[in-house]
């Protein structure tokens, strides 16, 4: 299979807006405490830090990051799972695929794949 066809097919599972919705509500969140680690691992720890959370989906991670850096992007191929993002100032939410995210290169201190390796498993393998 290839990588291009991950993200459409991910997209395709939350298209049910009631999916969404639930998992939106139903996802934990993470510990600041990671996020404050990745914060202190970029080269950049000025105030002006930009991470991008690849398959952000409705914002867990995302949110969880805006504590620490000034700009976070969040990328998501599913406008469902998106529109059920937390919001935030400092966030930006791009529908997007992991593959082409239509950012522009070296626009970020760090970038953060928080469980999409799961999904990515999930729809090589079945």
């Amino acid at each position: 299979m290839q990588a291009t066809s991950i993200s459409n097919d991910a997209s395709k599972y939350w298209q049910n807006s009631a999916v969404s919705e639930s998992y939106s509500h139903s996802r934990p969140q993470y510990p600041l405490q990671i996020c404050e680690l990745i914060f202190s691992s970029t080269r950049t720890k000025s105030p002006t830090a930009t991470a991008v959370d690849i398959g952000c989906g409705p914002g867990c991670c995302t949110l969880q990051l805006a504590h620490f850096f000034d700009k976070v992007i969040g990328v998501d191929p599913s406008h469902e799972q998106l529109q059920y993002a937390m919001q935030h100032a400092k966030i930006e939410y791009k529908c997007a695929s992991a593959e082409d995210t239509q950012l522009p290169d070296h626009c970020a201190d760090a970038v953060i794949v928080a469980q999409v390796c799961y999904y990515i498993f999930f729809f090589v393998h079945g």
